[in-house]
């Protein structure tokens, strides 16, 4: 009876087992790309008050300028931060410190940086002296160079790379990839010519600053004139390659690799170019966006990728379609015998 017993239980067991066994080898649930990062950091609050909710005054230079880079996550994502300042200006002149408030971005390597600037305009769409000429905005370098509105070399208000002026619509926008962001003219943009000893400060855009910080200066102009005295700066960093949007590819010479059958069992190396420049201040990107080596087994029907974040599994008939929805090379760059996964 109790020997009947024990087998009509293993018997159980044993078909349990040869039901649940192929679920096992089944393909993985499809993963998906997701770029989205969780805003851990922002500026300060409670804000303290003007200028970028810091309570001091932005000034002239980057040793008095704002810095704004612990505000940003650096995630590998377009990141925005809004703040407000106060112009504190009392003339027309470019060289009176208290006309300049000056902003400091020192990102990592591969990201660009966007400044709006924005105002109110008492006839928007329309010119008014004092209105339209409020501000100046310039762009430039960060390493202390930059000291005023001009793309000069002037010691007292130049060392930009570029400037803009004049807007009927309270509003000026310039990038590390392109000087002049704005949809119309004005506002009116200039940049220090390259390849002129006049101007040994100028760089093309768009720009590649190479992990290098840069500045954005709010030059009060008319702004003194003005019943208000405030502005709204908005500023985005987002990761780009060679100064421009988004990440650079190159194309792999050489005969195509085969994809491994699975029989070898072993590890091949892989490379995913996503940035042209590798710099020791590289960081990781979010998501599946690193420019880091990748350990990839490649097996009968997944492959599986190794990266500072755990192993990633993916089928193979999923990792196609991922690669042909975003700009991305493989290169395969040597094998590595192992047994492990």
């Amino acid at each position: 009876m109790r020997s009947n017993a024990a087998r009509s239980i293993a018997l159980a067991l044993l078909m349990i087992v040869s039901v649940q066994l192929p679920m096992f080898d089944a393909e993985p649930e499809r993963l998906e790309l997701d770029d989205t990062s969780l805003k851990e950091k922002a500026p300060p609050s409670p804000c303290q008050g003007y200028d970028a909710c810091r309570g001091t005054d932005a000034g002239q230079g980057s040793s008095a300028a704002i810095n704004l880079t612990s505000d940003f996550d650096w995630t590998g994502a377009n990141e925005t931060n809004v703040y407000y300042g106060q112009s504190e200006g009392t003339s027309t002149s470019s060289t009176a410190a208290n006309n300049y408030d000056m902003y400091l971005v020192d990102p990592p390597m591969g990201y660009g940086v966007l400044f709006e600037l924005e105002w109110n305009h008492s006839t928007p769409g329309s010119y008014n002296y004092a209105d339209s000429y409020a501000y100046r905005m310039s762009i430039g370098p960060g390493d202390g160079n930059m000291v005023g509105y001009s793309y000069s070399t002037s010691a007292t208000y130049g060392g930009a790379w570029a400037y803009c002026y004049y807007s009927n619509t309270g509003s000026i926008a310039m990038s590390t990839t392109n000087y002049n962001e704005n949809s119309g003219t004005p506002p009116y943009c200039y940049s220090a010519p390259t390849g002129n000893t006049y101007y040994p400060h100028a760089v093309a855009f768009p720009h590649d600053l190479a992990g290098s910080p840069v500045m954005a200066s709010i030059m009060s102009y008319q702004a003194y004139q003005l019943s208000y005295d405030d502005y709204k700066l908005t500023v985005t960093v987002y990761p780009g390659d060679a100064g421009g949007i988004g990440d650079e590819t190159s194309a792999i010479s050489g005969p195509n690799q085969p994809w491994n059958s699975g029989q070898t069992q072993h590890w091949s190396r892989m490379v995913v170019q996503l940035h042209r420049h590798v710099h020791p201040r590289s960081r990781g990107l979010a998501g599946y966006r690193l420019h880091v080596r990748l350990l990839v087994r490649i097996r009968d029907r997944y492959v599986r990728i190794r990266t500072r974040r755990g192993l990633i599994q993916l089928p193979n008939r999923d990792l196609r379609p991922i690669l042909d929805r975003h700009p991305w090379t493989l290169q395969r760059s040597g094998d590595m015998d192992s047994n492990h996964d």
